[in-house]
């Protein structure tokens, strides 16, 4: 067994939140009333009432609640719909260069409290701190995340991390749970590019494998325990060598990456922020209208053009204006959130973007 991965999983088991910081406690509990708004927010929007009606069909025993319906479910299948709900609006926290932790750990840790019977406030939010930390520290920079989504790559640890502390496996289960959520790293950006509702069902997918990976490894089910620092492990895969395996382990529970979350002003994919905001403050300083907006011009770095400054391939819809510099940046994109039919009014919305 590796050093490395036993130090991640005896700070799973091994963490006490007197230990943790003041401000740690105060980013990771803003995390939680942030995604528990956007579940509540997010209940009725594209994809989610599908994926209800998938899961309640597919049945199973009644372990853990869905957020805002109050349906019953097996606890993996809660979680996947809340988190699912968690990120519908893509308002939930995030962290550059893309991943969002809270919009599975949450659900993910829910749901392992109502399997566990229950847990105090305190045992719950000290289980959030190590997840989100551990996602904190496996994040990877644009260059070596090169397309694949960073929520799937990361934040499957989180989910897995909080769902082991709370059903309280041990030191060497949780390394075996954080080992097989290696396993289910996966996804890519070309859901948000393509602006397709994949963006918002990855997200259900990382709770639901956290889960999971926590109640095989509960059952004496293994993962490779050199997950991270193994010949292809995560530091090669998805760090591409050029990770340095000690780097995610160098000063944990000391120096607390999570504090690098950050909380959105709209609800859109983090690299459409800026641009929102430059574009609503335009419309107010020039008094712009609607009409008197026939396009504009946005220049964006090569990593957030690739991501969102692609043309609509057909008609916008809510989800791909949330990952399209053309919907968000648009003075006059609110005629497309009423799914405006006038062609020519459409026209008038066009905003185009080039890589600088």
């Amino acid at each position: 067994m590796s050093q490395l991965e036993h130090t991640l999983a005896e700070f799973v088991t091994g963490l006490r939140l007197p230990s943790v910081p003041a401000e740690t406690q105060r980013v990771v509990r803003r995390v939680v009333l942030a995604v528990a708004g956007t579940a509540f927010a997010g209940a009725e929007e594209d994809g989610v009432l599908a994926l209800r009606e998938l899961l309640l069909d597919a049945g199973g025993a009644a372990q853990a609640t869905v957020l805002v319906y109050g349906d019953r479910l097996p606890a993996v299948a809660a979680a996947q719909l809340n988190a699912t709900m968690c990120r519908a609006l893509d308002f939930c926290d995030a962290m550059a260069p893309g991943p969002h932790i809270g919009a599975a750990l949450f659900p993910a840790a829910l749901a392992a409290a109502e399997l566990a019977g229950g847990c105090s406030g305190e045992e719950f939010l000290t289980a959030l701190v190590a997840g989100a930390e551990l996602s904190s520290r496996f994040n990877l920079s644009e260059a070596q995340y090169d397309g694949f989504d960073p929520t799937g790559i990361v934040v499957v640890f989180s989910a897995a991390a909080a769902a082991s502390r709370i059903l309280g496996l041990t030191t060497e289960q949780t390394l075996h749970a954080l080992a097989l959520a290696f396993n289910r790293c996966g996804g890519s950006f070309q859901s948000h590019v393509d602006g397709s509702l994949g963006v918002r069902i990855v997200q259900g997918w990382v709770a639901q494998a956290g889960v999971q990976c926590a109640q095989m490894a509960q059952r004496g089910i293994t993962g490779p325990d050199n997950f991270l620092s193994g010949h292809y492990g995560f530091a090669h895969l998805y760090g591409r060598g050029t990770l340095d395996p000690e780097s995610v382990t160098r000063g944990l529970g000391e120096t607390w990456k999570v504090a690098n979350v950050v909380f959105k002003k709209y609800p859109s994919c983090g690299v459409t922020q800026g641009v929102t905001e430059l574009a609503l403050g335009l419309v107010s300083e020039l008094g712009l209208r609607a009409a008197e907006v026939r396009s504009a011009e946005v220049r964006l770095p090569p990593y957030a053009h690739r991501l969102v400054g692609h043309a609509f391939r057909s008609a916008p819809t809510l989800a791909s204006m949330r990952s399209s510099t053309p919907g968000t940046a648009s003075p006059t994109r609110s005629c497309v959130r009423r799914r405006c039919s006038s062609t020519s009014r459409r026209r008038r919305c066009t905003t185009r973007s080039c890589a600088t």
